[in-house]
């Protein structure tokens, strides 16, 4: 048994199963980096916040939006002064994977188990024939080369399609906010 997982064999679930997690987890990952892309380039005083604790508990230091304000003068020669949030004038990197495509070879063998169990039951003169273990199937990840040869190297092709991801609803509500909170003040 020791030399088979010195030929990289494992369980054939194991194979499919890396790179499907991995692809959930940058999916996850990404989602991540753009809340803090939103929360540093969009708030004033955002800390980010260990997973366990409780953020901006009792409302004690809730970040503020950051805001841009510009002024000019009206037709009357007035100074106005406008105010508007950083958020609403940056384009939000919203992608995420759309499709994820894996081409593997693999190669699967059976592993015999040694029987450990004990002798069938004897019941009233009758055996009592217990269920045959299923075998073992172990396999690996086997090159995509052309020829037969033997080789370490192992290959796996993954493709995938990233696409914009749709806003997200508390986002859409942020905007529609934002929208609302554009300030114009005129100075005499």
């Amino acid at each position: 048994m020791k030399g088979l997982y010195s030929t990289g064999a494992t369980k054939l679930k194991n194979i499919f199963l890396a790179p499907l997690e991995a692809v959930i987890q940058a999916d996850i990952d990404l989602s991540k980096r753009v809340s803090d892309f939103i929360m540093s380039y969009g708030f004033i005083d955002w800390k980010k916040q260990d997973e366990n604790s409780i953020p901006y508990e009792n409302g004690e230091n809730i970040p503020k939006l950051k805001m841009v304000s510009f002024s000019y003068f009206n037709s009357e020669g007035k100074e106005v002064i406008f105010s508007i949030p950083v958020l609403s004038l940056i384009q939000l990197p919203l992608l995420h994977i759309k499709d994820a495509h894996f081409d593997m070879k693999v190669k699967m063998i059976t592993v015999d188990v040694e029987d450990k169990s004990p002798p069938p039951l004897i019941n009233s003169g009758k055996s009592i024939p217990h269920s045959t273990p299923s075998p073992n199937v172990k396999a690996f990840l086997t090159p995509t080369t052309g020829n037969n040869m033997d080789t370490m190297k192992s290959n796996m092709k993954v493709r995938l399609n990233m696409s914009n991801s749709d806003m997200p609803g508390g986002m859409i509500q942020l905007l529609a906010m934002m929208g609302e909170m554009n300030h114009i003040e005129t100075k005499k």
